[in-house]
């Protein structure tokens, strides 16, 4: 995706820039050498780093032995274990204890219930858990683009307001919301996220935090293949 920013100072056209962000830093071993891999010898230039998943402490290791890699933090409501105990967070867990699979999680988010209250404990487990790696973060982004969508998309800006990180990813046009019920609202929100990678982001930052001061860099979207993102200012 390419962050196109408005022109300064009266000048004329718009300044592109384009930089690569590997989602699932920290999914397993194996994906963390990958991004490295592409880090080291290829376009990518940023991670987002997942914090409940097998492959975290690996990558606060390799994160720490290259430091120019940028990071954010991977917020995760689907697929993976969560930060708290199940029996805390009810609305957001299936039967074992873990986070749905997507379409799943598209059929509660569609029915309204998610509990905000429980995506805020989680979701701020899983910050402060990141943070306390004392890695430096320069965004949020969500597992499966799940941060786009309501109760998420708020309480991801409230998050990255309260604990200082500049940017949230965000597409220029949301992805349609799940209004229609079982496989056909699950279809419409998946088409959504697919077509939110393909989008201009005008102003990077959520809506929320516009205006607050700006950040070391602007997030695309791309889950699994790495995301576009420009300098903010």
């Amino acid at each position: 995706m390419i962050h196109e920013q408005a022109p300064a100072n009266g000048t004329d056209g718009a300044r592109r820039a384009i930089i690569v962000n590997a989602d699932d830093f920290g999914l397993t071993a194996g994906v963390n050498a990958g991004i490295i891999g592409a880090f080291l010898r290829g376009p990518v230039r940023g991670a987002s780093l997942m914090v409940t998943t097998p492959g975290f402490a690996d990558a606060v290791a390799l994160a720490r032995r290259h430091p120019a890699l940028d990071l954010g933090v991977h917020l995760a409501l689907t697929a993976v274990g969560p930060a708290l105990p199940a029996a805390r967070i009810p609305s957001l867990v299936a039967r074992g204890g873990r986070f749905p699979p997507l379409p799943v999680w598209l059929a509660r988010a569609a029915g309204g219930r998610l509990r905000a209250d429980e995506v805020r404990a989680e979701l701020r487990a899983q910050l402060e858990r990141a943070l306390a790696t004392g890695l430096p973060f320069s965004h949020l982004d969500g597992h499966h683009h799940t941060h786009l969508f309501a109760p998420v998309a708020a309480v991801a800006a409230e998050l990255a307001r309260e604990y200082g990180i500049p940017v949230v990813r965000r597409a220029a046009a949301p992805p349609r919301p799940p209004t229609l019920g079982g496989a056909e609202g699950t279809r419409n929100a998946e088409r959504g996220m697919r077509n939110k990678g393909r989008q201009r982001t005008a102003d990077p930052r959520p809506a929320a935090l516009a205006g607050g001061g700006g950040g070391r860099a602007a997030r695309g979207a791309g889950e699994g293949g790495g995301s576009a993102v420009g300098r903010g200012v």
